[in-house]
């Protein structure tokens, strides 16, 4: 079999024009002629599919071996030129989408990205003629982008999988009960949707149903790599301009748990965005875009990546630059703390004093103190009381007082801590600490009862 599809795609590399069309066309034929009648394909090459790397140690970026050189392409290749025709006539969308890309300035082709090795390479299989697979992963993506690969895979967005439902080979691997208690059919296209699923390989070599279509950030992929470049850059545009305004991460930072995109709307930089932002310069090449210039104030990519700041270089981490890990039930700081924070800050004083910067940072660390004081660990506390005594529900989520513990912390508690940091008045106080008192008082009332039972 490997015999025969070499010896195919050397043709469609060697073979005069005239005759290359006429393949072309008669698979355009047949290809049409089977979206009629569904008519089963041939049966696919079998793949032999590869488990994700047993890793003991918890680092962030795990999932790449050695990073490639950075390639160039002179002309179209004919592989991908194939591709193009037939697409032409079966999925318009995905063609014309690709033709405004850069990577169709590039020469970078459909094959370029979804050609595979061998047919014992993770997801591969025979179409017609060639050998591909359909999820394209970081792992490709850092053939030609090796330094942006790198530097998301050492981000929280790699490993978001983690959060919800454990990754397998993680030391970090756990069960988030609530994801346990919805169940698949929900999770997929809710938490999954985001978090990102474990893409299995069916007896077909083609992505199994209840795993693909899925673009979360944290998506494990059947070669072993983490994430998913698609979820900001989405395919087959891949647009810089998109990847750098709110909206695209609106896809995931939005709702009653993580409304970091409500809260950047609502604040000053989100005024000036919302009023002024359609003028900005969206397309300027990486490397030459200016915010300062062309813009009146941050987008998230700004504070979060060092996008559009002159002397400052853009990474593709964007966890690079957070000093507390805001999200979780009890605030703590994240390693090498104090460097973040002064990252962070450094993005501030491009518009910002020294004197209002640094008090902003004090104010927003003050309301972590009255969260943490104040309304967690007393309710946390007695919480742990009652299950030490055994009269906490012994099944999670099975009654209210659980989910109403649950939404103290991640939902108001949340908000209250993004608001009070990304300058949300709003939601630090009416949506954060005011649902946290009002919810204190009715939870401890009920666990008092519970006690005294």
């Amino acid at each position: 079999m490997k015999k025969m599809l070499l010896a195919t795609m050397i043709f469609f590399v060697s073979a005069a024009p005239s005759h290359a069309d006429q393949i072309i066309n008669q698979a355009i034929k047949d290809m049409m002629r089977h979206e009629k009648s569904n008519v089963s394909k041939p049966a696919p090459t079998p793949v032999v599919k590869q488990p994700v790397p047993n890793i003991t140690v918890d680092p962030v970026a795990v999932s790449i071996g050695p990073l490639a050189q950075q390639r160039t392409f002179k002309t179209l290749s004919t592989q991908s030129e194939a591709c193009i025709q037939c697409h032409t006539a079966v999925t318009p969308g995905i063609v014309s989408d690709w033709q405004q890309s850069m990577h169709a300035k590039d020469n970078v082709g459909c094959y370029e990205c979804h050609k595979s090795p061998a047919p014992s390479a993770p997801g591969a299989f025979e179409h017609n003629g060639f050998l591909i697979h359909v999820v394209v992963s970081p792992k490709d993506c850092s053939a030609c982008h090796p330094e942006e690969t790198k530097q998301f895979e050492e981000s929280r967005h790699a490993v978001a999988r983690e959060f919800i439902a454990g990754v397998p080979g993680l030391a970090l691997t756990r069960e988030n009960t609530l994801f346990s208690t919805l169940g698949p059919v929900i999770t997929t296209r809710g938490c999954q949707a985001c978090h990102g699923t474990v893409v299995k390989i069916g007896k077909n070599g083609q992505p199994t149903p209840d795993t693909w279509p899925n673009q979360g950030i944290g998506r494990i992929n059947p070669d072993g790599s983490f994430g998913s470049c698609t979820t900001c850059h989405t395919r087959h545009r891949f647009s810089i301009a998109e990847a750098r305004k709110p909206e695209v991460c609106a896809n995931c930072h939005i709702g009653p748990d993580h409304p970091q995109y409500e809260i950047y709307m609502e604040s000053k930089h989100g005024n000036i965005y919302a009023t002024r932002g359609a003028h900005w310069d969206w397309n300027a090449p990486p490397g030459t875009w200016n915010i300062l210039k062309t813009g009146d104030a941050p987008v998230c990519v700004t504070c979060h990546m060092d996008a559009g700041l002159p002397d400052m270089k853009t990474t593709h981490n964007l966890s690079a630059n957070l000093s507390w890990a805001l999200q979780a039930p009890l605030t703590y700081h994240y390693p090498d703390w104090q460097a973040k924070q002064a990252t962070m800050q450094e993005v501030c004083y491009h518009c910002h004093s020294t004197a209002w910067t640094v008090n902003y940072f004090k104010q927003a660390d003050a309301t972590l103190v009255v969260y943490e004081d104040r309304y967690y660990k007393p309710v946390f506390e007695m919480k742990q009381k009652l299950v030490s005594e055994g009269k906490w529900p012994g099944k999670p989520f099975s009654t209210p007082i659980q989910f109403k513990f649950f939404q103290y912390w991640h939902h108001e508690g949340r908000r209250a801590r993004f608001g009070a940091f990304m300058e949300g008045p709003d939601y630090e106080l009416w949506h954060g600490f005011y649902e946290l008192e009002l919810d204190k008082i009715e939870l401890m009332k009920q666990m008092e009862k519970m006690e005294n039972k």
